[in-house]
């Protein structure tokens, strides 16, 4: 007997204590909204350059979602896209290009989507996504390659799936969301995660598990090469930026759809949404067809979207591919006054 009132006694104990987690969980679903509202202001529309703080793809999706959801920012949005030469491989991040550029440019806020080994093509498919949230893109023409992933992180039409042979979006995650719609602990988790940590909660602890056993932690990411000095005094970023002549026939116009087809729709889009671009690459003499390419380009897009090679010595490199500190200095310098040339002044 005393052994059934006990048995008895801890299946309720068992209840009680399953209804309390489920109340408390509940009251805190209420919170969830209010809590990424101010975490997502603060990471995407705060005072700081915002970038993925680990050059991973979680947070791409998060950041994509608070653009749509946010058309608006208190000021004009400038997203910079590409690479790691963009995001600031080997930099401190006060050292990163989109930093430089931002210091140019205080009334605007800029935000950095570079991910490391991303091309044109997944700058592109980003864009499409945000284009309605920014009003200008600084996009780094290199590679052309889209990231298979893409479609399991940001929206992307079925037709653009099936034409880049991306993986198609996780049908049991999404029956997950359908059917846990109604939880938002769950269904903003990588909101949450990547608004509060700018990445996932694993991702983060692991990172930072010195910090937070007690030790000094991780910290910012720091220069792993100091600027070389640069042997010429005076060695500027010089730009390239010509415009044909005259006005491409329609199958000059197919050819270049043809040989730049990411660069074309992305600027298409563009234009058709009333925004800017400045399309940019590093000069390199293996491409004399694209010299001709681009300032066809200029010609169709003037106005509305910018084509322009950048000369950057290699004093202001810190290896084949990516900028120094100094380097990315010169590049926002060259990229801004390219803006002010090609729109007049940055809005």
């Amino acid at each position: 007997m005393i052994d059934a009132a006990d048995d008895r006694e801890t299946a309720a104990s068992r209840w009680r204590r399953l209804i309390a987690a489920l109340v408390t969980l509940a009251i805190v679903d209420l919170f969830v909204p209010g809590w990424l509202a101010k975490a997502e202001r603060l990471r995407y529309d705060g005072a700081d350059v915002f970038r993925f703080e680990y050059s991973d793809l979680f947070g791409i999706g998060p950041a994509v979602d608070y653009l749509r959801e946010h058309p608006n920012g208190a000021r004009p949005r400038a997203v910079f896209l590409g690479n790691s030469v963009v995001w600031g491989y080997r930099l401190r991040v006060e050292d990163s290009l989109p930093v430089q550029f931002q210091r140019l440019e205080p009334s605007m806020h800029v935000l950095n989507f570079a991910v490391n080994g991303f091309g044109v093509g997944s700058a592109m498919l980003m864009a499409k996504d945000i284009v309605d949230a920014i009003d200008i893109l600084y996009v780094h023409a290199e590679g052309g390659a889209v990231n298979p992933e893409l479609a399991r992180l940001i929206p992307v039409s079925d037709d653009d799936v099936a034409r880049f042979q991306l993986l198609p979006p996780d049908r049991t995650e999404r029956r997950f969301e359908d059917a846990l719609g109604f939880w938002r602990l769950y269904r903003l988790s990588y909101r949450l995660q990547a608004a509060l940590f700018g990445t996932s909660t694993r991702n983060y602890a692991y990172t930072h598990k010195s910090a937070l056993v007690g030790g000094a932690g991780s910290g910012q990411p720091v220069s792993l090469a100091p600027d070389r000095p640069i042997s010429t005094p005076g060695a500027l970023v010089t730009t390239m930026l010509v415009v044909s002549a005259a006005e491409p026939d329609g199958e000059r116009l197919r050819a270049i759809e043809a040989a730049e087809p990411a660069l074309w729709e992305c600027a298409r889009f563009v234009q058709a949404h009333g925004k800017r671009a400045v399309f940019w690459s590093v000069a390199s003499p293996a491409s004399p067809d694209r010299k001709t390419t681009w300032a066809d380009l200029n010609r169709v897009f003037q106005g509305s979207s910018v084509f322009v090679e950048l000369a950057v010595p290699p004093e202001m490199m810190i290896d084949e591919r990516h900028f120094s500190a100094s380097g990315s200095a010169a590049v926002a310098r060259a990229l801004r006054a390219v803006t002010a040339s090609a729109f007049a002044a940055p809005r």
